[in-house]
Formats: structure tokens, sequence, C-alpha cells
């Protein structure tokens, strides 16, 4: 996934300085690029978190800087993830109530 997102952003990048001053179109062989790949980095952002996947839109003006934007977020968060899996979760330790026994389960006696 991290490897999807970089050459996106790179590619993104090449798009966006492909643009001479004062036109809103770039290279049209890297735009063509862009919505090919457009997909599957909404899809894998959806995975990471579901909002970055919606804000992208190449087809708006400048959409590929907002695209880039989401697709540094999303690095952001592949990075961190294992990181946050120990040390973003309580210290005590967890007791699986569905696994008691029955007798645990039944009120003591008054």
């Amino acid at each position: 996934m991290r490897q999807r997102l970089k050459a996106f952003d790179d590619l993104a990048l090449r798009y966006e300085r492909s643009t001479r001053p004062g036109d809103y179109l770039g290279d049209a062989a890297l735009h063509e690029q862009l919505h090919r790949a457009e997909p599957t980095v909404k899809q894998i952002l959806r995975l990471l978190d579901p909002q970055l996947a919606e804000k992208i839109n190449l087809d708006q003006m400048a959409g590929e800087d907002m695209a880039r934007n989401e697709v540094h977020l999303g690095l952001g968060i592949l990075a961190d993830m294992d990181e946050w899996a120990a040390r973003l979760v309580p210290n005590a330790p967890t007791l699986p109530a569905d696994q008691l026994h029955p007798w645990e389960w039944e009120p003591a006696p008054l």
C-alpha cells in the first residue's frame, strides 16, 4: 500500500510540474495515468480512513494537489499504525466475559 501511495504522490507531483504558468492542464499522458491509479489509491485510503478517499477528485481544479495532501495523510497513518496498536491500547488485561464458566455468571446467594 505504501508503495502505491508513494508512486501516486510522485506521479501527481510530476503532473503538477508539467503545468505551465497560466495553463490549467498539464501533460495529458500523466493526467491519464493519475486517473488510472485513482481507484486503487482511493481504495487504500478508504481502508485507512474513509474520509480521506472521499476528498480525492482529480477532475476539480488543483485536484491532484488536494489528492497529494490526502495521500500524505494516508502515508502518515501507515507509518504510525503499528505503533498505535502497541502504545494506544489500555495496559489492563482484557477478560473475555463470554468465556467465563456459567457458575461465575450466576448471582451469589444473599
